[in-house]
């Protein structure tokens, strides 16, 4: 509990302007039961001494301790006005309770008196400062800037939500239960900004977390997610954190669906689709959003790209608050009391998410459950079937509770392709739920009409990527981040030369980075250019001779260019600094292979193997190397084991076929099922890998059928490369022989 600061007098003494006790001993005996009655409410409801804090309006509130606050209100309003002039710290207490019952326009008012009667700058600083939050839960935003302004001009140590000096308050945004939002100017480049006072007593997670996660989100740079620009603590003891996020204007997803109705499928893809990508990529980086609601979805409406005009609305799309949650505790005080649901801050919040939150993100502590990516899938989902029909309480998949779905006649509206989509990521139980959004991102992809949709969509992201980082660096031109940043959405896109620009002009800002010349080796290794990209890599590891990731990728770039000694080299280093890393066990095993030692090839895979047993493409290589050695039911036994793992691998089904066709032992050799999984395997890859036809047209010939086998061969010649070509021929001609025989 924090404990208000003794304030020195003019006699020399110490007093507490604000402090119950002593004002009751100076100048309150003549009312010591009214004292009394406070102090026992003020225990009773956990209140601080003197100020007011975000959960006090969390309390029950009953229409006898309503009656009590304002009787108590009353009598110290009924006493003489000269004496309720020396009793500032007991106004300030019924102020306080006043809070608690939701008297809240009292209160501001208790408040704003009790600033003036004190005359010390400190206790007049809490005073407005209670204004503050009071204002805040009545979302009068001008007065509670007004009066935040006052208490930070007075006592900047205690009251200031973040560096005022730095960012210059505009105005108040809104307030929610993560905290306060203020459109801020930042000083040093007159750059409008949000900041995010977080209120960090309420969220779920400690900052320190909160913080490593935005470091993480800040290096992805992923355009649907709202920027942060930095994080920081301020206070005594970094106790007040602060997030400085850009701005952006618009509107959020709710405020749309109350000023437009709901949306229509093909205007909400536009929407879900970069949310969607947004969720995988922090998902990705082992991250979860854990509090989407329409409210954390803000759009702003942009121009069509030339060429891909439509009439439906372009939008711009940002994801706010990603990492943010509220605990539990705080859940389901504010779930248990209506009052506080409709009369506070926190309330509203914890209102607004209830309906997206699932079941194991509302558990009591006892029944608490495994919270994961299913969790942000099942808040996609109600957040989609909030935007198609305008409802926050559909259910969609039938439960325990609900036993059906709610709202039918509004989910006629919604094709069937969604609602199957939806019934699915809203799931009761985790299980039945998509595992991951890669998943939902199949689905939505395969919704009618969406191929041409999702293309813009993808073309609008990068350009709105690129066209931010090119403006900031209009603005600073040597900001290495943002070079770098905007390499990498240029490398994303496959604008390979105007990447290798940015990163070498990062790398002339700042020739000592060695994670520079790491990722400009890429962009080489990817252009082809290997000698350029083994030149960086060598620099890279003069700078830090230690780095696994140079090491490996130094090997492959000389892998590449056949150089396999200086290849093995590499990885034996590699692998000397972490000898238990399956992929440099796997790329050692190539160089081995590609080098025709193929007993240390084996050795190297089967290590791997050990290390990642669900690796597909280490059972493909190690069967390819026992096939080579003649072991053909260990090159089997591999790839059934490789589909038994993915069973819609096609260059499994193609290995097996081929497998089966080749084998050493007439026996062994089985062309039907050989017939089988080649023909499996072209229909996976739409009949278009020539390979896998050249398979199938062997499996064909090893059955007798060689009418099928020409005919599949020469599809195989109509797709085969240069180098493929000649072979492919020679036995399309012995085919076409033996079918005339």
């Amino acid at each position: 509990m924090m404990h208000v600061r003794p304030l020195c007098t003019f006699g020399g003494g110490c007093t507490l302007m604000l402090d119950l006790q002593a004002e009751q001993y100076d100048h309150g005996q003549s009312c010591a039961d009214l004292y009394e009655a406070v102090v026992q409410l003020k225990r009773r409801y956990d209140l601080h001494p003197c100020a007011v804090r975000p959960r006090d309006g969390l309390a029950l509130r009953r229409d006898s301790e309503r009656a009590l606050v304002q009787e108590l209100v009353k009598r110290f309003r009924e006493l003489p006005i000269e004496q309720q002039r020396r009793l500032p710290a007991l106004l300030n207490s019924l102020a306080q309770l006043e809070v608690v019952i939701g008297d809240l326009e009292s209160s501001q008012r208790a408040f704003q008196e009790v600033a003036r009667l004190v005359a010390d700058p400190i206790s007049q600083a809490e005073a407005h400062h209670n204004v503050y939050h009071v204002a805040l839960e009545r979302c009068d935003w001008n007065e509670a800037l007004a009066a935040l302004r006052r208490a930070v001009a007075l006592d900047p140590d205690a009251f200031e939500p973040f560096p005022f000096a730095r960012y210059e308050p505009e105005r108040l945004l809104g307030a929610g239960g993560f905290g306060v939002s203020f459109l801020c100017r930042a000083r040093d480049n007159n750059r409008r900004v949000v900041i995010k006072a977080l209120r960090a007593d309420g969220l779920e997670r400690d900052v320190a977390t909160l913080f490593h996660e935005i470091g993480i989100l800040q290096d992805l740079d992923h355009p649907v997610l709202v920027r942060t620009h930095d994080c920081a603590c301020v206070g005594g003891e970094g106790t007040r954190p602060y997030l400085v996020l850009e701005y952006l204007q618009g509107q959020t997803l709710a405020e749309y669906v109350a000023e437009q109705g709901p949306l229509t499928p093909e205007d909400w893809l536009a929407i879900a689709w970069p949310l969607a990508r947004a969720l995988h990529a922090i998902h990705g980086c082992g991250i979860l959003h854990r509090s989407l609601r329409p409210t954390a979805v803000l759009l702003a409406p942009v121009v069509a790209s030339p060429g891909l005009e439509t009439a439906s609305p372009r939008w711009r799309v940002k994801l706010l608050d990603t990492g943010l949650a509220l605990k539990r505790t705080l859940i389901h005080a504010c779930a248990s009391n209506t009052d506080a649901c409709s009369q506070t801050t926190l309330g509203r919040s914890v209102a607004r998410t209830l309906p997206f939150a699932p079941l194991e993100m509302l558990a009591r502590p006892k029944g608490r459950l495994w919270i994961g990516p299913h969790s942000d899938i099942y808040g996609f989902g109600k957040l989609c079937a909030f935007a198609l029909t305008g409802r926050i309480d559909l259910s969609l998949y039938p439960s325990p509770e609900t036993g059906g779905e709610k709202g039918e006649s509004d989910l006629r509206r919604v094709p069937d392709a969604w609602r199957q989509l939806l019934a699915h990521c809203t799931a009761w139980t985790i299980g039945a739920r998509p595992e991951h959004l890669g998943l939902v991102l199949d689905r939505l992809a395969q919704l009618p009409g969406a191929g041409e949709c999702i293309r813009r969509i993808e073309h609008d992201l990068h350009a709105v990527t690129i066209a931010e980082h090119t403006a900031a660096l209009e603005i600073a031109p040597h900001q290495v981040a943002v070079l770098v940043k905007r390499g990498n959405a240029y490398a994303h896109q496959g604008e390979l030369d105007k990447a290798l620009a940015d990163y070498t002009k990062a790398i002339e800002l700042q020739p000592e980075d060695a994670s520079l010349y790491r990722r400009r080796a890429l962009i080489y290794a990817r252009s082809h250019a290997l000698d350029a990209a083994i030149a960086d890599y060598t620099e890279a590891l003069r700078l830090e001779p230690r780095n696994i990731e140079a090491r490996a990728n130094r090997g492959l770039a000389y892998a590449q260019k056949n150089d396999y000694d200086h290849a093995l080299a590499d990885y034996n280093e590699a692998l000397r600094l972490n000898p238990r890393d399956p992929v440099l066990l796997s790329y050692r095993g190539s160089a081995y292979a590609y080098l025709g030692d193929l007993p240390r090839a084996l050795a190297d895979y089967s290590a791997a193997l050990r290390l990642d047993p669900d690796k597909v493409l280490l059972y493909h290589n190690r069967g390819r190397i026992h096939a080579q050695l003649g072991n053909y039911e260990q090159a089997i036994a591999d790839n059934l084991e490789a589909l038994q793992l993915q069973s819609d691998n096609a260059s499994t089904y193609n290995n097996l076929a081929w497998l089966w066709v080749t084998h050493p032992c007439p026996e062994q050799r089985d062309p039907a099922r050989a017939i089988e999984y080649a023909r499996r395997a072209c229909e996976l890859t739409q009949w278009q890998i020539a390979g896998f036809l050249d398979t199938l047209a062997a499996a064909y010939a090893a059955a007798g059928h060689f009418a099928e086998a020409v005919e599949h061969q020469r599809r195989a010649v109509a797709l085969a490369d240069e180098a493929e070509k000649v072979d492919y021929q020679l036995r399309l001609e012995a085919y076409e022989a033996r079918r005339h025989l």
